[in-house]
């Protein structure tokens, strides 16, 4: 039977408070072709004898994510150990198992797992430069946390056992230390056909509300500026009060904060840890397949297929469209930037930035911010129509991902854009 946390005394450490601490999976992360919970199943192959408090903690993180591996009494219903296994020494910091007829992800394969430190066995495989780039940065975000990673890489092996290929980075398991009882609570969840995934992070999800809090207030102070329809139309000789004045310093400030909000996203395009929001994500066509894909995507929209291609984010439909709207958004700043620097022609900078009203005349300047506000409110809308029929359609909580920052898929899915799901 697999070991659980709570039948290793021995290895029990106790925090400041005396609570028992276990080593425990935190978390992992894909890079390539494995799901997170076959990461995990790759690196738990080791010999059943092995009383590594580290391994014991990979078999019992995969019982809990993968007990449909499992028989009830804990027994695997397939191959979890190595046909051969070394062990990692000082000088080479890692594992290496070889496993002929490993079934995972789907498939049957005879294949070198290497596992251990998680530089070493970057050094000793290969991977792509954006892969290594959220690699870096996911694995700096748990380090700082105080958790070790574990890096996993596979290679093809022939019958024999020879080593016939590369070995290709898969991802990484985090680990830590976690409280006695709340890692045997965990264990008690169970896995489940369906899978909890992170699609946004908070930062991008503050930035959508704030942008529409913030085109709400820009499109009422600008109408009113447009159109005072709050005070009287004609002037009878009394005060007029400062109602404009309210409402223009509203907008100012309403779009100033816009334009930081903007900064903030093209700063995160470069620093975040999800792949689907980075600067790679803004162009969805890099090769022949993903015109197919477009194409695809298209026939399905337009009723000509029953299925489109499945994508984890946005299907490159719609990332040209959000793509679009970023560059009308870019377009809207600069325009109201421009209307903004009129009051002031006495500042070189003022100057420059009002180049383009004096250009086009003030009128038509206004006309062109007032038809971009009439365009994104349009893709407003139909964005809002799109996330919720894809939400009845789909049945993934897409709607509330925005929200909470997680969708959920069903385990083993494989997406366009992503690893599998799992």
């Amino acid at each position: 039977m697999t070991p659980s946390v709570s039948e290793n005394p021995e290895l029990r450490l106790k925090d400041s408070k005396g609570n028992p601490l276990v080593i425990a999976v935190i978390d992992a992360h894909t890079s390539h072709w494995l799901s997170p919970s076959e990461v995990i199943q790759a690196a738990a192959i080791v010999p059943d004898d092995s009383r590594d408090p580290v391994d014991l903690a990979l078999k019992v993180s995969l019982r809990r994510r993968r007990d449909d591996l499992f028989h009830l009494d804990g027994t695997p219903l397939m191959k979890l150990t190595p046909d051969s296994y070394d062990p990692a020494t000082p000088d080479r910091r890692y594992s290496i198992a070889k496993v002929h007829g490993l079934n995972i992800a789907d498939q049957t394969v005879d294949v070198a797992i290497m596992r251990g430190e998680l530089n070493a066995v970057v050094e000793a495989s290969t991977m792509s430069r954006e892969e290594g780039v959220l690699l870096r940065r996911n694995a700096n975000m748990h380090h700082g946390r105080g958790h070790r990673s574990m890096g996993v890489a596979l290679a093809p092996i022939d019958k024999d056992g020879n080593i016939i290929g590369e070995f290709i980075f898969e991802g990484f398991v985090a680990m830590g230390l976690r409280k006695l009882d709340e890692a045997i609570a965990e264990n008690k969840k169970g896995s489940g056909s369906w899978v909890e995934v992170h699609l946004w992070g908070w930062a991008l999800r503050v930035q959508h509300w704030l942008n529409l809090a913030l085109m709400l207030v820009m499109t009422f102070t600008g109408w009113y500026i447009m159109q005072p329809y709050l005070t009287e139309r004609t002037y009878d000789g009394s005060a007029a009060g400062f109602a404009m004045g309210y409402v223009r310093f509203a907008h100012f400030l309403a779009g100033f904060l816009w334009i930081a909000v903007g900064l903030w996203r093209v700063i995160l395009l470069f620093v975040t840890h999800d792949r689907q929001t980075r600067w790679r994500a803004l162009w969805p066509i890099y090769n022949k397949q993903d015109v197919k894909d477009l194409w695809h995507t298209m026939q399905y929209y337009l009723f000509l297929r029953k299925e489109g291609p499945f994508y984890f984010a946005h299907n490159p439909l719609q990332q040209l469209a959000y793509t679009g709207i970023y560059a009308m958004c870019f377009i809207q700043m600069l325009t109201g930037l421009s209307l903004y620097a009129m009051m002031d022609q006495s500042n070189w900078f003022f100057q420059l930035l009002a180049m383009p009203t004096h250009w086009i005349g003030i009128g038509y300047f206004r006309l062109i911010h007032t038809i971009i506000m009439y365009l994104i409110w349009l893709f407003a809308v139909i964005h809002v129509y799109l996330v919720i029929r894809s939400d009845a359609v789909h049945n993934h909580g897409g709607l509330s991902s925005m929200i909470g920052g997680s969708v959920w898929l069903p385990r083993g899915t494989q997406p366009v854009d992503s690893p599998r799901i799992g």
